[in-house]
This record gives C-alpha cells, sequence and structure tokens, in this order.
C-alpha cells in the first residue's frame, strides 16, 4: 500500500515476466510510478517497475534500439526523480551510484571481483558452520525437504543481504550488534520459492545453480554476491 498517495496498478504482466532490468531506485511508489512513466512516454518505449525487498525495479521490454532510447531518458530525468537511482545497467557493465557519484564498472573487472566475492562466500560458510548443521537438523526433525526450504545466511551489512533480512526477519534491530563490534547476520530457513526469485533479480549463477540443486541447500548472500553450496 503507497504511503503518498493512491496505490499505484500492478507492473504490467509481460514486462514484470520478460523484462529485463534497466535500473533500481530508491523512493515513494508514487513518486516512483510517476518517473517511470515520464521515462516510458519520453523514450516511447515500454517500461514499468515493481518493488522488491524495499526497491524499484525498472524493467523494459523491446529491442537494442528501445532500449538505448530508455537509458537516454533515464539521463535526462534523473533531476525529475523524487528519489534516488541505485544503479544504471548499461550492457554488460553497470553504472552504480557510490558516495553520490555515478561509477561505471568495468564488466571484465567486474566478473573477476565476483569471482573473489564468491570465494569469500565459502570463508562465510565455514564461519556458520555450527549453524548450518543445527537448521539442518531442524529441516528433518520438522519434516521439511529441500525442495521447500533452504538454509540462509545473510550479511545484513550487504548491499543485497540488508534488504533480504528485512523481509525475512522484518524490524529485527540489527543496530545493537552492530554496537558491539559484530557483524549482523539473518540466519534461518526460508522459503525455497522466495530466495530462488531473489536471485534471480541479482545473481542469475547463483540462481540457475540452485534451481539444478536437489540437496539442502545453503545460500549464502555477502560480499555483495551470492553462493549455493550443499549444506
Amino acid at each position: 500500500m503507497a504511503t503518498d498517495g493512491p496505490t499505484p496498478p500492478s507492473c504490467d504482466p509481460k514486462i514484470f515476466k520478460n523484462g529485463r532490468e534497466v535500473c533500481v531506485l530508491d523512493g515513494r511508489s508514487n513518486a516512483i510510478e510517476c518517473w517511470v512513466k515520464k521515462v516510458a512516454k519520453k523514450a516511447d518505449a515500454k517500461v514499468d517497475w515493481h518493488y522488491f525487498a524495499g526497491r524499484a525495479r525498472v524493467l523494459h521490454l523491446g529491442n537494442a534500439v528501445s532500449r538505448q532510447r530508455v537509458l537516454d531518458a533515464i539521463n535526462e530525468l534523473k533531476d525529475e526523480l523524487v528519489g534516488t537511482i541505485l544503479s544504471v545497467e548499461v550492457g554488460s557493465a553497470v553504472v552504480s551510484k557510490i558516495d553520490g557519484q555515478l561509477v561505471l564498472d568495468d564488466p571484465v573487472a567486474v566478473a573477476m571481483v565476483s569471482a573473489v566475492s564468491k570465494q569469500n562466500c565459502k570463508n562465510t560458510l565455514e564461519i556458520n558452520a555450527d549453524r548450518v548443521v543445527h537448521f539442518k537438523k531442524r529441516i528433518t526433525e520438522r519434516g521439511m525437504t529441500a525442495s521447500k526450504v533452504v538454509i540462509v545466511l545473510l550479511n545484513v551489512n550487504d548491499v543485497h543481504g540488508g534488504p533480504l533480512a528485512e523481509v525475512v526477519m522484518p524490524g529485527y534491530d540489527w543496530q545493537k550488534i552492530r554496537n558491539r563490534g559484530e557483524t549482523p547476520f539473518a540466519r534461518g530457513l526460508v522459503a525455497r520459492d522466495f530466495i530462488q526469485d531473489a536471485l534471480e533479480m541479482f545473481d542469475k549463477v547463483a540462481a540457475e545453480k540452485l534451481k539444478k540443486m536437489t540437496e539442502v541447500a545453503v545460500v549464502v548472500v555477502d560480499h555483495g554476491v551470492a553462493e549455493v553450496f550443499v549444506a
């Protein structure tokens, strides 16, 4: 439900299902709805949006020429958005807003950093090994199956882990953990379908890995990426 006016209509089903992300926004629903409509009109393209984990994903449906018009429109209208542009995807690279500045990440460098980050997720798994054993036992005790739930280890300070943790454990006071000089993690059992959909949004490699896994899975979200392990 919107807090800044009437609740905007749902994302167009065709764009939601088949569209490709062009940017991610932070802002109130009616402000985003108004701005996205301006982008769509200026670009003469199929553009719509939806919230996921507290962020607005703007999607485009069309060919490369149409997509470029949308990217141009986003750039031209960026100052009219009552909110914040968190990232803009440009081809295989991503322009992100860091400390108020737009930074272009080189795709090759991004791939290398991603590979290292995924390896670092293994360290996160090892540090939380006892909790993985605990939750794997709980799955058995409750008669759950690997097809229904996964074990999650979410770094709350992570760009992706934070929003997911807020959905999984809404309203939890993570700051009290930070105040102890510790990194807060959300650990527990989460519906596999929900995590599958979440990974499709920001880490398709991890999403594909989870999709093929038949064993009890551990999904680690840390270091700006996700990685999937067998429990």
